[in-house]
């Protein structure tokens, strides 16, 4: 049976801060500034993680993968009120890519 993504827990923070650094050094080796390093701190993910925003696959101090999943996204879709699913920050840990 697959793993299922699930709300992550305040446990969950430093996986997904460690996840998120290790793919702006792995696009940052490549020359893709998609994501800046330490664009995000990880005093956003926690606070994120808090509002239940942050889900986890695999163990939460060293997850597989990680997504941010929204119902609303005031800061791209203003104004924006009908019903709505957003994600950001999906993310999967290299060795783990074919899996999940």
């Amino acid at each position: 049976m697959q793993d299922v993504p699930r709300r992550a827990g305040v446990e969950g923070v430093d996986g997904i801060y460690a996840l998120r650094q290790s793919i702006e050094e792995w696009l940052a080796g490549r020359g893709v500034q998609q994501w800046g390093h330490g664009e995000v701190p990880r005093s956003f993910i926690e606070a994120q993680v808090a509002t239940g925003e942050w889900h986890v696959i695999g163990a939460q101090w060293r997850p597989a993968g990680a997504l941010r999943y929204l119902r609303q996204d005031k800061d791209v879709w203003p104004g924006h009120s009908e019903a709505a699913a957003y994600v950001h920050g999906l993310m999967v840990q290299r060795a783990q890519r074919a899996r999940v």
